[in-house]
């Protein structure tokens, strides 16, 4: 259910893009024939090879290198065969990321952090990897792969926003000009959609990308946690809730250290407590007798 909810909202979100990018270049009596066009387009997620283009493209995952696949490969075939998933069905990348587990990957593309492979002992990144793959069975690969087709123009307007913000830690003087420019532009729009607008539904479709951020992370939490749930179905709870709390001292450790980047440390600190907490909970309800 939060797999179709996810590709429904970055779908509606990308459809309203383009449409506000046809207006604004003026392609009005056109614009229903490009958004068709953009439509029909989702028949190319049907191409052999478009999981691991996807992936590369949207979630920035690499293949392993040889090391880093001689060091995997025998805790990904074991994953694998513990859970009834042995042979070449799934496809295994890396996420150059110090996070302690990947999002949910594009149709059979299995992910693990950089953070995992190299940090954890092979029976911990045995779990790591068994909530990967346990949270491919319960998904649906084709939906998961045109999800991630229409996704695209909503995702790279995503990224572009995250560029804006590092900008604006990294220099932030032009950083913020150009931030607070976009921002006042948008509001501008939306105040003139509400005054102009005749048919109350327009202001609705500019208001809606202020509520993006705030369902897909709703979106991306339920995922986290249903995919917890699934190695813990398996019986890797355990081992996973170790995982969590070696991430979460670590983490804390190096803030320690620097000082710096608290409200960025107290909010993976909020998220990943509260999947503990639930992972726990979880746990106990399957154990209890």
């Amino acid at each position: 259910m939060s797999e179709v909810l996810a590709a429904s909202i970055w779908t509606l979100f990308s459809f309203i893009i383009v449409y506000w990018a046809c207006e604004a270049l003026d392609l009005r009596d056109t614009k229903w024939l490009v958004i068709f066009v953009w439509v029909l387009s989702g028949l190319l997620a049907v191409l052999p090879g478009i999981d691991g283009m996807l992936s590369k493209i949207l979630l920035g995952v690499r293949l392993p290198t040889t090391v880093e696949e001689a060091r995997i490969g025998p805790v990904w075939k074991s994953a694998a065969a513990k859970i009834g998933m042995a042979g070449p069905r799934h496809s295994l990348w890396i996420e150059d990321s110090k996070e302690v587990t990947t999002p949910i990957t594009i149709g059979r593309t299995v992910g693990v952090t950089h953070w995992a492979l190299n940090k954890l002992s092979p029976a911990l990144l045995e779990a790591v990897m068994v909530r990967e793959l346990a949270s491919h069975m319960v998904s649906r690969s084709s939906l998961s792969r045109l999800g991630s087709w229409y996704s695209i123009p909503a995702r790279l307007v995503a990224v572009a926003i995250r560029s804006l913000i590092r900008l604006s830690r990294t220099v932030p003087v032009i950083g913020w000009a150009i931030f607070s420019f976009l921002v006042l532009s948008y509001l501008g729009v939306v105040l003139a959609a509400v005054i102009f607008f005749e048919d109350p539904v327009g202001p609705l479709l500019y208001l809606l990308p202020l509520l993006a951020p705030l369902v897909l992370a709703g979106v991306r939490h339920w995922n986290e946690r249903m995919a917890d749930r699934a190695a813990a179905d398996l019986g890797f709870g355990p081992q996973l809730i170790e995982v969590f709390y070696l991430w979460q001292a670590e983490q804390k450790a190096q803030f320690e250290r620097s000082g710096n980047g608290q409200l960025v440390w107290l909010d993976s600190n909020r998220v990943i407590s509260q999947r503990i907490r639930a992972l726990e909970i979880y746990q106990r309800a399957l154990t209890r007798p």
